[in-house]
């Protein structure tokens, strides 16, 4: 009977002790700690007066969020995208200055640091290809500037315009875009297309003269 008592603890050890490369994450939630992504450029945003804020994006959640606190230990340079490691601290409400927040992030490590100059991306893109299909259409066209975070251009049929948002080195948003409203029957398809793509934007990427935008189920590509 020992023997075999001996013989489950002994498994257990060697069982509880195999690597996990989840480990990390665990050992994150157990000590408060999370994974971060900051966005390359600062961004307005409006809290008690208006300030310059960082946008960040949790490691476990699809959406960005403007950051209205600093990250105590951190110094953000611009055009560069970073992925942290922090720690959060809630603060005793009774210490905390009205509007302002109760939870405090701390550094713990830079886990990532590239450099992303946006301003890369501006000027006209002309789209060349839908997924697999070429488009023959020199009036298809995108002009983004990071600068104001606009952009314009029109679908083959209508004109468009909004406003950008340049998340990271491989991360952009387009939206809510406006348009004119004119009905072109034989070109409706690759306009629809083209302009559903655009604000349901998950990630770029550029290659020289080319530009791809992705979004779950689509791809445009464009050459300046």
């Amino acid at each position: 009977m020992k023997k075999k008592i001996f013989l489950l603890f002994v498994t257990s050890i060697l069982f509880g002790c195999k690597s996990n490369p989840n480990n990390i994450d665990l050992e994150m939630k157990n000590n408060n700690e999370f994974i971060i992504y900051v966005a390359s450029h600062f961004y307005d945003c409006v809290g008690v007066v208006p300030q310059k804020c960082l946008l960040i994006k949790f490691e476990d959640e699809d959406k960005w969020q403007l950051h209205y606190d600093g990250i105590q230990g951190f110094n953000f340079e611009e055009e560069y995208a970073y992925k942290l490691l922090i720690k959060k601290e809630i603060l005793d409400p009774n210490n905390v200055l009205a509007d302002a927040s109760s939870v405090m992030y701390h550094l713990v490590k830079i886990l990532d640091k590239k450099i992303f100059k946006k301003e890369d991306l501006n000027g006209n893109w002309k789209l060349k290809k839908i997924n697999n299909t070429l488009i023959d259409d020199d009036k298809i066209v995108l002009h983004i500037d990071t600068n104001s975070l606009k952009f314009f251009g029109n679908d083959g049929c209508n004109s468009f315009f909004g406003n950008t948002t340049v998340i990271s080195s491989n991360s952009i948003k387009f939206g809510p875009l406006m348009s004119t409203k004119i009905f072109c029957e034989e070109k409706m398809k690759i306009a629809d297309l083209f302009t559903n793509t655009l604000q349901e934007s998950q990630s770029y990427k550029k290659y020289g003269a080319f530009l791809e935008i992705k979004s779950k189920q689509n791809t445009l590509i464009f050459k300046r």
